[in-house]
């Protein structure tokens, strides 16, 4: 492994390197990847200093999925489908993502599409009418909600 100056990294140095990146916050196995190529480690090297990140627990995909949906519903207002598909792009598995959601309270999530779809009303007052439905729901779909949740929240919205 070299560094950015050129000089040989050891499997120690791009361990504690690699530690101090997933202390800051919670990160997916293919973050720290990420980074271990950025930093020039060797494949072989990056799965073991993975593997030794979990073993030491600096690393774990049910924490990280967790955290992961929790922001973004409660920080970024993301629906359930744009989270999860976030997470598969991660490479998290099924089964963490499930466990995340369900540790999410997602008791609000009908009154979160009647905030993010009041926003959106605000900024294109310049809509016409009879495009304001077709928009709006194209525009909460893409934010990750599911059709038949948009469809009750519009009911409210009438």
């Amino acid at each position: 492994m070299e560094n950015l100056s050129g000089n040989r990294v050891t499997f120690e140095q791009a361990l504690e390197k690699a530690e101090k990146f997933c202390a800051y916050q919670e990160r997916s196995q293919q973050d720290v990847r990420r980074r271990l190529r950025a930093w020039k480690v060797g494949e072989s090297d990056a799965e073991a200093v993975i593997a030794e990140l979990i073993a030491r627990n600096f690393l774990s995909e049910a924490r990280y999925a967790a955290a992961f949906v929790s922001g973004h519903y409660r920080i970024k207002r993301w629906g359930r489908l744009k989270i999860a598909a976030a997470l598969r792009q991660e490479g998290v598995t099924e089964r963490c993502i499930q466990a995340a959601f369900r540790e999410t309270d997602f008791s609000d999530y009908r009154e979160t599409i009647l905030k993010v779809a009041d926003g959106w009303r605000k900024c294109h007052t310049d809509v016409p009418p009879e495009a304001v439905r077709w928009k709006l729901r194209s525009y909460l779909f893409g934010r990750g909600f599911e059709p038949d949740e948009i469809s009750r929240a519009e009911e409210m919205i009438r």
